[in-house]
């Protein structure tokens, strides 16, 4: 969307072969290595050297590791819901290792993208002691567990 290609090769001789392209940005100019014809030079004025990517949507659902880890009492939780899927029911809980819930940080429907969560550990200390928990993202039929360590 919004790329043009422009003929630039006013002033090349007709079936030159370039080996090397130069594009230099702060004077907005691009140089030619040729094969046996030398360099040439082209000022660029009215072309945009440079564009914003469009941030990429994920192709598959993913859940990553927690970070820090371990952590105290703080950690981030990322996952990823596919693009190729419409708005899901999304899930994302926490548990110990006897399989009780002890947070869930989300259950919403989501549309596709990748997504960030803070876990605050502070607000479960009383009951929380250093150790293993699992937690798992819920997507459909996609399930997903990985360990997390606090330490206190």
């Amino acid at each position: 969307a919004g790329i043009s290609w422009f003929d630039l090769s006013k002033g090349l001789p007709s079936g030159v072969i370039i080996k090397s392209l130069q594009i230099t940005e702060s004077n907005n100019t691009m140089k030619a290595a040729t094969h046996g014809n030398g360099v040439y030079e082209i000022h660029l004025p009215d072309i945009a050297l440079s564009a914003e990517k469009e941030p990429s949507l994920p192709t598959g659902f993913k859940l990553y590791q927690n970070f820090p880890n371990p952590f105290n009492p703080t950690t981030q939780i990322t996952y990823s819901i596919s693009k190729f899927n419409k708005p899901q029911f999304v899930k994302l809980t926490i548990y110990d290792l006897i399989g009780q819930t002890i947070a869930t940080l989300v259950s919403e429907k989501q549309p596709p993208g990748n997504y960030k969560v803070t876990f605050e550990a502070s607000s479960e200390m009383s009951r929380l002691t250093s150790g293993i928990y699992l937690y798992t993202l819920r997507v459909g039929n996609f399930s997903q567990t990985k360990k997390m360590i606090l330490l206190k």
